[in-house]
């Protein structure tokens, strides 16, 4: 999912994501969703700065 916000291609922003997860996750898994989707997130932002270097 951050891999997917990161490209841009939905009209979302990573904060509302991250929102999104920690009001609709249960508590116990919003940290391990959260580190996920940053690191998704980061993943995606690494390739993409690549491809354009």
């Amino acid at each position: 999912l951050g891999a997917l916000i990161q490209t841009k291609t939905l009209p979302l922003s990573s904060d509302h994501v991250k929102e999104a997860i920690r009001t609709r996750t249960k508590k116990d898994f919003v940290q391990i969703n959260v580190t996920a989707f940053d690191l998704g997130y980061s993943a995606a932002q690494a390739v993409s700065k690549t491809e354009n270097a």
